[in-house]
């Protein structure tokens, strides 16, 4: 493999290469990647050239700028574009042993990654603090945020070892969503999708920042980021498959509208229930009897759109409530 940086006029000279066929991967900070497979290259057929579209995009397949703040944290846990090594705790997945497998490459952004157990490389102390590029949003008439996170904690103390989401537009930093070692959503990788609007008004200097906060040396604790994107609308997972809630991951939600009390049900038993606000925060949290329906009361909810996560033996389900009086 070759690797190369372009200069400002957007061309980078390669030496010594062999005559062959070549896949070439171009990417930028502020632009949409481009990849193409195929590409014959010999004396008489020199320059290849990709064509690079603006726009946000980050599968980690190549160093676009992210920045790591650390404060107290273990230097083996901190935040790290790599290659996942996978690490197993209590017949779960502790660290992922994979990238989100429908973009270019194998990297992420991890919080510790290595041989070892996975008490080895995970953050045990302080915080960590990964924090993108700055962002043009203003060229987007509605613009959403995307990516995908993977949350993993075990033997966590209360209030310890979070993830938490931000969007910063250089004067206002704001929480976009919150995890808890509690959350039914862990070990995996999920998607998260933001509208921008609903926290800021779109700017010139926007950055999207995530912060991992351990608790003590006992916990096991990792997080990860991948697949970054800005969409213009809601496009969740920018045309790759939505692995965190596809069409048959989707709850039944009767009354919805409700006043007082909304039924979900999915196809297995429920063992958990996590309703949020469209900030992200959790707001309810149940723990489920093991039948396929639960009964949610939103009689002290405002009115509004919830998101609604249930647990089940095979998985996560999704669905959205509205609360109407």
């Amino acid at each position: 493999a070759y690797q190369n940086q372009t200069g400002t006029t957007g061309n980078a000279l390669f030496s010594n290469l062999y005559t062959d066929v070549f896949a070439l991967y171009a990417a930028a900070w502020g632009y949409l990647p481009q990849y193409a497979a195929g590409l014959p290259f010999n004396a008489t057929n020199n320059i290849l050239t990709l064509n690079l579209e603006p726009g946000y995009y980050d599968d980690c397949y190549a160093d676009l700028g992210w920045t790591v703040s650390n404060s107290g944290a273990n230097a083996d846990g901190a935040w790290a574009r790599v290659i996942p090594i996978g690490t197993n705790y209590a017949d779960q997945s502790s660290n992922p042993d994979f990238d989100v497998t429908a973009d270019t490459g194998g990297f992420c952004f991890l919080t510790g990654n290595g041989n070892g157990g996975p008490e080895s490389y995970d953050l045990d102390s302080g915080s960590s603090t990964l924090l993108s590029p700055h962002m043009d949003l203003t060229v987007y008439a509605d613009p959403y945020l995307s990516f995908y996170r993977w949350y993993s904690a075990f033997n966590s103390t209360t209030g310890a070892d979070t993830l938490s989401f931000y969007l910063s537009n250089g004067l206002q930093t704001v929480l976009l969503r919150t995890l808890y070692p509690d959350d039914i959503t862990q070990h995996q990788w999920y998607l998260e999708t933001f509208r921008v609007a609903d926290f800021l008004v779109p700017a010139a200097n926007m950055q999207f920042i995530a912060l991992a906060n351990a608790g003590s040396p006992e916990s096991i604790f990792e997080c990860g980021i991948d697949l970054f994107s800005i969409t213009d609308g809601y496009a969740p997972g920018v045309g790759v498959p939505d692995i965190a809630t596809p069409a048959n991951r989707h709850l039944q939600i009767a009354p919805n509208p409700a006043g007082n009390v909304a039924l979900i049900t999915a196809p297995t038993a429920v063992t958990a229930v996590a309703v949020y606000n469209l900030q992200g925060q959790r707001i309810q949290y149940y723990t489920a009897a093991g039948t396929n329906t639960f009964p949610v009361p939103v009689q002290e909810l405002a009115p509004g759109l919830y998101p609604v996560q249930c647990q089940t033996a095979n998985g996560v389900f999704t669905g959205k409530i509205v609360v109407l009086r």
